[in-house]
């Protein structure tokens, strides 16, 4: 009868009022066994919540390290191209510089031939002057 009563979730439980030792024994032992196995139910139960609360808190841990790593690989990934980017222009600012220097040599090249063959025809006009006025003088 015990055993059935303790079973059930909702009963009322009744004051144990006898001399007999033997039933008292029995009657709260049967009390204790089943608040034991209520307790070692209860033990169970947040012991594996317990768990999994450890699981979800390594998890959690797991995930904010893998999201530490990509962002620090995003980050190096943007230096990185930074730094490519910088190489980059600054190689095109020498080629650049490289090319004026050319076009600057160039015309400077032609500015030298031009004033060399200005030199040429005045010296022709001046000498051809020259010897048209001794004919003639």
């Amino acid at each position: 009868m015990l055993e059935l009563v303790n079973r059930v979730e909702n009963h009322l439980t009744a004051g144990v009022v006898s001399n007999n030792q033997h039933f008292i024994d029995e009657v709260l032992g049967a009390r204790q066994q089943a608040f034991e196995q209520e307790k070692a139910a209860f033990d169970r139960k947040m012991e594996a919540q317990t768990i999994r609360l450890e699981q979800e808190e390594q998890d959690r841990r797991v995930r904010e390290e893998e999201e530490r790593i990509q962002e620090e690989e995003r980050m190096r990934q943007e230096e990185e191209q930074r730094r490519i980017e910088a190489e980059q222009l600054a190689e095109r600012r020498e080629q650049e510089e490289r090319e004026r220097a050319a076009r600057d040599a160039e015309d400077a090249a032609r500015r030298e031939e031009q004033d060399a063959a200005d030199r040429r025809r005045m010296d022709e006009r001046n000498t051809g002057g020259s010897d048209d006025r001794g004919d003639g003088g």
